[in-house]
């Protein structure tokens, strides 16, 4: 259930999705798919993931790949 007990849910999504693009993509998956599901829309948020690959030298999304996250996975081999 959304919103019990996170305190997530009172925080504004983009600032969620922002403190979820610096931890470790290793440590995302899947407990914070876990926790609610705005933890879970953070996590997915193609513009953190965009910001991800910009820090690690990617910049730009492989369009083949179809999103920033599987760019990220695909371009800095990344098994999470």
């Amino acid at each position: 259930d959304e919103g019990t007990g996170t305190g997530f849910d009172s925080l504004p999504f983009e600032l969620v999705a922002y403190v979820f693009g610096f931890i470790d993509a290793r440590g995302l998956f899947p407990s914070c798919f876990l926790i609610s599901k705005t933890c879970l829309k953070a996590v997915n948020d193609e513009t953190t993931w965009e910001a991800r690959c910009v820090r690690a030298g990617v910049f730009q999304k492989d369009e083949s790949l179809g999103s920033w996250l599987q760019t990220y996975r695909g371009k800095l081999s990344v098994n999470m």
